[in-house]
């Protein structure tokens, strides 16, 4: 089963197996769901940089994650941080404010997907 047959498959359980077995037999697929769950991430990012910059209301996460010389910006947050998960690190193993805000992505789609 390829990534693109998930979405026809209705039952649960039959789905989670399906996904187990092709992260344990696939490698390539796990490296390739860890870079888009990044992409996510930088992307949720930067428009939390823009509302932080435009002192809109955000996260406290966020000024903190911004407030440090390794991060300042988005680029810089890329680069010294997010860019090494999957190298070096898993997202749980990278300290600074990426599961904060990876938890803020997953919350936000989880609370969209249940309206």
């Amino acid at each position: 089963m390829q990534v693109k047959d998930f979405a026809e498959v209705r039952e649960n359980a039959i789905r989670e197996y399906a996904f187990t077995d092709l992260l344990n037999n696939q490698p390539a697929v796990d490296v390739q769901l860890q870079e888009a769950v990044k992409a996510l991430m930088m992307l949720r990012a930067l428009r939390l940089y823009d509302d932080y910059r435009a002192e809109k209301p955000v996260p406290t996460f966020v000024w903190l994650m911004f407030a440090r010389d390794t991060s300042e910006n988005p680029k810089s947050f890329f680069t010294n941080h997010l860019n090494h998960v999957g190298d070096a690190a898993g997202l749980e193993q990278v300290r600074i404010a990426v599961p904060s805000l990876r938890g803020h992505y997953l919350g936000e789609r989880f609370f969209t997907a249940m309206r």
